[in-house]
């Protein structure tokens, strides 16, 4: 198991903290996260890190919102879950 934070307390944090987040797991040979947060304005450096852990063969689990909608079509999607 590895524990690593890219927010805050308060749940607020920078896609800066949450892509080294994502990196270091990658990097660290994690096989898998759990990313029980959501954002709602696309990042190209969030999108990468996403694409380079897939293509690590990283499995992302991300949360994907709590209003019922299907964000992958939605106005404002739930990123990064909804990341291809």
């Amino acid at each position: 198991i590895m524990v690593l934070r890219g927010l805050d307390t308060s749940g607020v944090g920078t896609y800066s903290a949450l892509v080294g987040a994502l990196d270091y797991a990658v990097n660290n040979g994690a096989r898998l996260s759990n990313n029980s947060w959501t954002a709602t304005t696309a990042s190209a450096a969030l999108e990468a890190a996403v694409v380079n852990a897939r293509n690590h063969g990283h499995l992302i689990l991300a949360a994907a919102g709590n209003d019922g909608v299907n964000s992958d079509f939605a106005a404002t999607p739930a990123l990064p879950a909804s990341y291809p």
